[in-house]
This record gives structure tokens, C-alpha cells and sequence, in this order.
């Protein structure tokens, strides 16, 4: 039997931004009164900007994973993102997130990730990048009809700037009471 990890390449978010989010989630979660099971609200703590979703990846290949980060975070220097806006993916609204803003650096950064991992041999997802934080994923069309119109307001609410100082490879366990992410190696961009 073949051991295999759920992986994610992800730059981790200050905690001062994470504080600010997590202000607006709450505020959301009391203001729309949603019946019971139909958001699953993300954990403050693993609230992360995802960059590449490798998926199920074998123990034989994660030291390779771990590599190609390395080598790829040495060629790149640290940068701010700003966390600005509020919006929603999927009509209806299947998700609500925090926007990262036009930031070359992290542009530059994924995209070599995604290159070094497909010309590695590894599946990632085709399409294209969109930095942003996820707040929530909804289960029930009427609560993302809910929150659509609850976060017009904040589609341009400011978080605050998030220094990436580093790049994380993540193992996402999955487990009845929702995801816990473990930091299988964090690379310093230089």
C-alpha cells in the first residue's frame, strides 16, 4: 500500500490581517442568520493563500515537492500583498472570500510554481490564478443569495497588507470536523 499526502503550496497571512477577517466573518455569521449546515466558515487559523493544489501526492514524491519550492522561493524576494474586498465564486454564490490585489511578485511567484510542478510531471489544476482568502464555502443556494447581497457593501472593505516572507507546503487532513492544515516545510523567499 502506497502512502499518500493531501498537499498544498500556500503563503501563510499576518495575524493582524487575520484578526481583520476574521472581524468581518463574525459580523457576517450574526447579521444573516443562516440556517444550520448551510456555510462551512473557515477557521481563522487556516486562513492562507493558496497557490498551487497538488492534491493526494505520494510519500515517495513530497522530498521532490519540498525541492521544487526550495529552489523556486530562492529566485524569488519577499513582497506585501494588500487583502482588499469582499466577493463571491459560483452562481449561485458557492464561496465567499478576501481579494488579494494586483501584486506582480505573487503573479511571477505562482506562475513559476505551476510551470516547475507541470514540467515536474505533477497534475495542477487548469485554470487561472486568482489570489484571494476564502471566508466560507456554501452548501445551500439561498444562503449564497444571503451573503451576496450581505457583502456588497464590503467589496471594497481594506484587511490590511500581509508581508510573504515565505512559501509553505501544507498537508490538509480532512476530517468530519473540517479541514487541519500541518506545514510539512516553510521556505524563505529571499
Amino acid at each position: 500500500m502506497v502512502n499518500a499526502m493531501r498537499l498544498f503550496i500556500a503563503v501563510e497571512i499576518d495575524a493582524a490581517v487575520r484578526e481583520q477577517i476574521e472581524r468581518i466573518r463574525q459580523r457576517l455569521r450574526k447579521e444573516s442568520s443562516l440556517p444550520k449546515g448551510a456555510v462551512k466558515w473557515v477557521e481563522p487559523e487556516n486562513t492562507h493563500l493558496t497557490l498551487i493544489f497538488l492534491g493526494e501526492t505520494t510519500d515517495d514524491h513530497v522530498m521532490e515537492v519540498c525541492r521544487i519550492v526550495e529552489d523556486t522561493a530562492a529566485a524569488h524576494s519577499a513582497f506585501d500583498m494588500e487583502v482588499k474586498g469582499l466577493g463571491t465564486f459560483g452562481n449561485p454564490a458557492r464561496v465567499v472570500w478576501a481579494g488579494i490585489t494586483g501584486n506582480p511578485a505573487l503573479k511571477v511567484l505562482q506562475t513559476n510554481l505551476r510551470r516547475t510542478f507541470e514540467e515536474a510531471g505533477f497534475p495542477v489544476e487548469n485554470r487561472e490564478f486568482s489570489g484571494h482568502l476564502t471566508l466560507c464555502r456554501i452548501k445551500a443556494p439561498s444562503a449564497g443569495d444571503v451573503l451576496k447581497r450581505k457583502i456588497e457593501p464590503l467589496r471594497d472593505e481594506l484587511f490590511g497588507v500581509s508581508f510573504a516572507d515565505s512559501v509553505c507546503v501544507f498537508e490538509s487532513q480532512l476530517s468530519g470536523g473540517g479541514p487541519k492544515y500541518a506545514v510539512v516545510r516553510r521556505v524563505k523567499l529571499k
